[in-house]
């Protein structure tokens, strides 16, 4: 039942008021909440959430030793990209309380990894997260499910990264990425891998183009598919209504180069 009916299993955990459930990965023990179902699915069909995109991703080169991985969840990601070993600091933004805490116990043990309970976006402040009640990934600052918000702290890019040192982006937002990078217009002009799970249809046409504005002003070049990185997109084409796409910005140059 475990392998071939998950759903029928994040039932019987719900039923029984199970909150959360530890699976075993190559990174060690993880633990999601049991109304996570896309992840909890993943790992019991034996893929770690996500494993394609992260690795696709950690596959490029850079020059940064210091990566923002924004809209952490509960860890997936930030496990994987710690566990390689390729960045000295790991700053992981999570705004969901339960989600922070479960965050926090997935990292445990990683000196390099900070974690943050805030959101990210064009300034600093409150604003109200919409509850998703039927997945924990999924909750939305632009999106109301009717279940209820509750307000959370937020904070930019650019009060956030002071200095001049290069770092790397991972966001994963659920529609709220062109405020993140809005928030961070004086600072992407230092950031060499620029990771998005980009949802075209959660933005107008002119949000998009202004989007596409600031990225080549900061420098960007280069638009690659996460799921197939062989492959060039332009980044003009994300001025399209495309479907949800995992994507990285890269720069021309010796830089950010794919193996």
């Amino acid at each position: 039942m475990i392998s071939n009916e998950p759903k029928e299993l994040i039932r019987l955990l719900q039923s029984h008021e199970v909150s959360s459930v530890g699976f075993d990965t190559k990174c060690g023990p993880i633990f999601v909440p049991t109304n996570s179902r896309s992840i909890i699915e993943s790992f019991i069909r034996g893929h770690f959430y996500g494993s394609e995109i992260i690795e696709n991703f950690l596959s490029f080169k850079t020059e940064s030793s210091r990566i923002v991985n924004v809209g952490a969840n509960v860890g997936t990601t930030a496990r994987s990209i710690a566990h390689s070993g390729k960045y000295q600091r790991v700053d992981c933004f999570e705004p969901h309380p339960q989600n922070f805490s479960l965050l926090e116990v997935n990292l445990l043990g990683y000196e390099s990894v900070l974690a943050h309970m805030a959101a990210v976006g064009s300034e600093e402040g409150k604003l109200p997260l919409n509850i998703n009640p039927m997945s924990v990934g999924r909750h939305s600052f632009k999106t109301d499910f009717g279940q209820g918000f509750i307000n959370v702290p937020v904070v930019s890019l650019d009060d956030f990264l002071e200095g001049d040192e290069p770092f790397d982006l991972f966001i994963d937002v659920e529609g709220w990425e062109i405020e993140v990078l809005h928030g961070g217009k004086n600072s992407l002009g230092r950031c060499n891998l620029c990771a998005i799970e980009w949802n075209a249809q959660s933005h107008t046409i002119e949000e998009r183009n202004a989007m596409i504005d600031l990225l080549r002003r900061s420098g960007f070049s280069r638009a690659v598919n996460l799921s197939d990185p062989e492959k060039d997109l332009q980044i003009g084409d994300m001025a399209k209504p495309l479907k949800q796409l995992d994507i990285v910005l890269i720069r021309d140059g010796r830089l950010s180069t794919y193996r």
